[in-house]
């Protein structure tokens, strides 16, 4: 092949021009798959403002971004509700890109699905007893510790892929309604709490 930069004839396989120095051919091209580039830290403090509801939003934008680049017909909405059946497809498939450039990921998928999902069923399961409610929304609250490993990945990755652009900064209109919705999520609790407390108080002895 002809040196992109003085067309003298060089090996197939340089990468460098032996006559000029300059490279010889444009790097190879890294596919990027538009995951939610986003710090640890924005991603800890979005799930908790939000009781968790962010998380959710976060799986169902990682289902979105890699059936566009696959092209398939997964229904990213249908994967996020039965999460519990997808959750080590999804972190499996966000953590192969980085793995395949040579990041080595702190866990294998299975560890942060497994932890994800067994918090998420002890959340819901402490939840039931409204004694043990407020216990059992903070569980919920932390099942976003198991997702960071995968979004270091996804970052990992994307640096990579863009050749070390920033992280994502701005808020997203599903961002601001996640956390909305998780202060009116409160709220609500608050409220139920305190209604079942007054009427416990006025039921009387042996009734």
């Amino acid at each position: 092949m002809k040196c992109l930069s003085c067309s003298e004839e060089i090996p197939d396989d340089s990468i460098y021009c032996r006559f000029c120095g300059s490279r010889a051919q444009d790097p190879p091209k890294i596919r990027l798959i538009e995951f939610p580039a986003i710090s640890l830290l924005r991603l800890t403090v979005l799930s908790l403002l939000s009781l968790g509801l962010y998380q959710f939003y976060w799986i169902y934008l990682n289902w979105q971004a890699l059936r566009k680049a696959e092209g398939s017909r997964i229904s990213p909405f249908w994967r996020t509700s039965f999460i519990f059946f997808y959750c080590h497809d999804l972190f499996a498939r966000m953590m192969k890109p980085a793995k395949e450039q040579g990041f080595k990921p702190a866990f294998d998928p299975w560890i942060p699905a497994i932890v994800y999902i067994g918090l998420l069923l002890l959340g819901m399961a402490v939840q039931n007893n409204l004694k043990t409610f407020a216990l059992g929304l903070a569980i919920l609250q932390l099942a976003f510790l198991p997702l960071l490993p995968v979004q270091q990945a996804v970052n990992a990755y994307y640096q990579t892929a863009t050749g070390g652009k920033p992280l994502r900064t701005q808020l997203g209109a599903g961002e601001i309604l996640s956390v909305v919705l998780g202060f009116l999520l409160l709220l609500m609790s608050l409220l139920a709490m305190s209604l079942l407390k007054s009427v416990e108080k006025m039921t009387l002895p042996g009734l």
